[in-house]
């Protein structure tokens, strides 16, 4: 299976985007620190576009 770098990453954003931990729901610290890593990996995303 080959795929593109553009497919590989909107694979890799959609897998962070729709993996919520268990733990991101019990603490608020918890799930602010998830989601700026999610908004991160996605503004690295967009970048190297």
């Amino acid at each position: 299976l080959q795929v593109s770098y553009d497919e590989y990453l909107s694979m890799k954003v959609l897998l962070l985007l729709s993996t919520v931990p268990k733990e991101g729901l019990k603490c608020q610290a918890v799930f602010d620190e998830i989601r700026m890593t999610y908004i991160k990996e996605l503004g690295k995303a967009i970048v190297k576009r």
